[in-house]
């Protein structure tokens, strides 16, 4: 039996964060040591995949927590539903 998992979105606050700092690509890279495109895919909508050396580094050089680095759709209060076991 194959289920279904709804894929949860994590959108990304970086570019709203870097724009309100008045914070270039070449700023943050040279304040973090990412690479342009680590950056570029920090920046992008959606989160995918994002190691948390990469949000920690990035969170520090914007003076955030690393929280404010997304929104994971949520909310303040809201719970996280655990998924089932596989065989349960």
């Amino acid at each position: 039996i194959i289920q279904c998992v709804e894929v949860l979105m994590i959108s990304s606050n970086v570019k709203d964060i870097m724009e309100d700092k008045g914070i270039t690509y070449i700023e943050l890279e040279r304040r973090t040591g990412l690479s342009n495109h680590t950056i570029t895919r920090a920046r992008s909508d959606s989160i995918r995949e994002c190691r948390l050396y990469t949000l920690e580094a990035i969170a520090k050089a914007l003076g955030v927590r690393t929280y404010d680095l997304y929104d994971d759709g949520l909310g303040d209060g809201e719970d996280w539903e655990e998924f089932p076991r596989a065989g349960k």
